[in-house]
C-alpha cells in the first residue's frame, strides 16, 4: 500500500496502528487517503551518494 518509486523498503512486512490520511508538503495537498494528488511535475530530484552504511 505504499508509493515509492523502488522495489523495497524498510517497512515492508511491519504492522501499523494507524495510517497518515493526509500528506502536506510546502503548504500544499501531496497525498489523500493513500493516493497521491499532487501537482504533475512537482518536487525535484536531488542527487546523492552511496551510502557509507553500505559496504562496497
Amino acid at each position: 500500500m505504499l508509493n515509492h518509486n523502488c522495489d523495497y523498503t524498510p517497512y515492508e512486512g511491519m504492522e501499523l496502528t494507524g495510517y497518515p490520511v493526509i500528506v502536506i508538503s510546502n503548504g500544499e495537498v501531496v497525498a489523500k487517503n493513500g493516493r497521491p494528488v499532487g501537482s504533475v511535475g512537482r518536487g525535484r530530484f536531488i542527487p546523492r551518494g552511496k551510502s557509507s552504511l553500505i559496504p562496497e
